[in-house]
C-alpha cells in the first residue's frame, strides 16, 4: 500500500513539475534556439498539411530517417544536435510547401520576409485604407457636352 502511495506522489510531482516548467523540463529562456524554431515551423506546417501529420510520415515523404529530423530539434548543447544540410532542408521544405528562405530564417531567428503575394496584399490593403480615409464625396460632374 505504501508503495502505491509513493508511486502516486511521484507521478503527481513529475506531472506538476512538467507543466510548471512549460514542458519537458524546458527553461523558458532556452525555448528560442535554432532547433526549437525549426520544430515550431515544421510542426505548424504538418498540422496544416493534408497527408503529413507526424515526423515519421515526413521522413517517409522525404526519404530521410526520422532520427535525422529529430536531431535538428535538439538543444545546442546536446551532443547529438545536427545542423540541417541544404539538401535535406530542401527535401523537408518541398514536402511541406515551406519556402526555403523561411526555413533558414526560422533557423537563424530572423522574421520571415513576406512573400510577393503577401507584400502585394499589404500594398492593396494600404491603398484601400487610404481611399476609405478620403472624403466619400464623388468627384464633381461636368455638364453634358463639355470635355474634361
Amino acid at each position: 500500500m505504501w508503495i502505491n502511495y509513493l508511486r502516486i506522489v511521484l507521478v503527481v510531482r513529475t506531472v506538476t513539475t512538467y507543466h510548471a516548467r512549460g514542458g519537458a523540463g524546458r527553461d523558458s529562456s532556452l525555448q528560442d534556439y535554432p532547433g526549437a524554431r525549426i520544430e515550431r515551423l515544421v510542426r505548424s506546417r504538418m498540422a496544416a498539411h493534408p497527408t503529413i501529420h507526424g515526423i515519421r510520415e515526413l521522413a517517409t515523404a522525404t526519404g530521410l530517417h526520422w532520427n535525422t529530423i529529430y536531431s535538428w530539434f535538439k538543444k545546442p548543447d546536446d551532443p547529438l544536435v545536427k545542423v540541417p544540410s541544404p539538401e535535406k532542408a530542401l527535401a523537408v521544405c518541398r514536402a511541406l510547401s515551406i519556402p526555403l528562405r523561411d526555413f533558414w530564417d526560422a533557423y537563424e531567428g530572423r522574421e520571415p520576409e513576406p512573400s510577393s503575394a503577401e507584400a502585394e496584399g499589404a500594398v492593396a490593403a494600404g491603398v484601400l485604407r487610404a481611399l476609405e480615409e478620403q472624403d466619400d464625396e464623388p468627384p464633381p460632374r461636368l455638364p453634358p457636352g463639355t470635355d474634361g
